[in-house]
């Protein structure tokens, strides 16, 4: 496994967790467990980051992506900022379990012996110090006065302040390397494509190729004009004009999307809520084999939830065959239980290594929760 990937990962006062530890974990990891159990949540947890704004923009679009929506409202007077209303609450006030505590994470990569840890404490204007001002990483408008502010430790040490919506108003992407369940086609996807596979040869011919799964007389996927508007599309053998790849269901565009943000996630990680969602269990297996090809192509750490049997053993058989046999040694299949109280780790996960893993599918033992 490739050092930019994390064998390690805890984290505590982060929503329904009050403090919940991952261990030996691999290239591909499957998260199962019950309903409500924080599958989901752990995935977006995953999308910390070093960078202060990165992880404040991504986890606050996981509350977007819940559909709660807490932004400042700007209002524009002739063509220039005006003026800035900001929400009487603190977005990572539904972010963090007790206000009154740091979200810590704490991460290992492959081949580091030292864990990295992370705090973020939310804080007021009236708690913000001297030495805090010291540290204010961006200037701020006039017009702008921010209730709710972050400080940032890295290794305890104070590395940054910032007031909490700044992320609202930084320029960066808002791209996050998550597939939320139900994820549907987007303009993203010709973006990805343009961005990651249109100018390389080889990557056209593997995207294709790997739909063919879906679609096996297609020649080749390419962004095409429909209705004034870019669309990912497919050309067919003996058939001149092309076809918007949305015309072949929701199993296809899952897997459009998946294996384009496999390439746009190159040496990182991606995290996929339900994985298999919208796939026939007759396509499963040959959908696992595409994904693991995908991934070690482009060394990408896959994290993933199903509540399907069907697809954990889809996953099992598709490791087993011919050339895949070798990502054994990378599979875990993650489970969360509620410990009802009985642990300080009120949400337990439990890494069960390949071998573990295969033998609790072979025996039919319920491992989903």
């Amino acid at each position: 496994m490739a050092r930019e990937h994390i064998i390690f990962f805890e984290i505590k006062n982060f929503k329904k967790f009050n403090h919940i530890t991952l261990e030996n974990l691999g290239q591909f990891n499957l998260i199962v467990g019950d309903n409500n159990v924080g599958k989901t949540s752990i995935l977006e947890a995953l999308l910390f980051s070093n960078d202060k704004t990165e992880l404040l923009k991504n986890y606050h679009k996981t509350l977007c992506f819940r559909q709660l929506h807490i932004h400042p409202k700007v209002t524009i007077k002739d063509g220039q900022f005006s003026s800035t209303e900001f929400p009487n609450e603190s977005y990572l006030s539904h972010l963090l379990r007790n206000d009154n505590e740091p979200l810590t994470i704490k991460y290992n990569h492959t081949g580091n012996g030292k864990a990295t840890k992370i705090d973020l404490e939310l804080i007021s204007i009236d708690e913000k110090t001297k030495e805090d001002d010291q540290l204010i990483s961006t200037q701020i408008h006039p017009a702008l006065s921010p209730e709710h502010w972050v400080r940032f430790y890295i290794n305890d040490e104070k590395k940054e302040v910032d007031w909490v919506y700044r992320d609202d108003f930084a320029v960066h992407k808002r791209y996050m390397p998550f597939i939320p369940v139900n994820t549907g086609y987007d303009i993203d996807l010709v973006e990805h494509y343009y961005e990651h596979v249109h100018n390389s040869k080889s990557s056209r011919k593997n995207l294709s190729n790997n739909l063919k799964l879906f679609i096996p007389n297609m020649e080749e996927i390419l962004p095409d004009k429909i209705n004034g508007r870019d669309m990912l599309a497919v050309s067919l053998k003996n058939q001149d004009q092309v076809v918007p790849i949305t015309r072949y269901g929701d199993g296809t565009v899952r897997m459009t999307r998946i294996l384009l943000e496999i390439t746009k996630n190159a040496n990182k990680r991606l995290m996929v809520d339900e994985i298999s969602d919208g796939i026939h269990h007759s396509r499963l297996v040959e959908f696992w084999k595409t994904i693991i090809k995908s991934c070690d192509r482009n060394n990408v750490q896959l994290f993933a939830t199903t509540h399907s049997l069907e697809c954990l053993k889809a996953y099992i058989e598709a490791v087993n065959t011919n050339g895949l046999k070798k990502n054994k040694d990378e599979s875990r299949c993650i489970k969360l239980v509620d410990m009802n109280g009985q642990t300080k780790e009120d949400i337990k996960a439990y890494t069960y290594p390949y071998k573990e893993f295969e033998t609790l599918i072979e025996t039919e033992t319920e491992i989903r929760g």
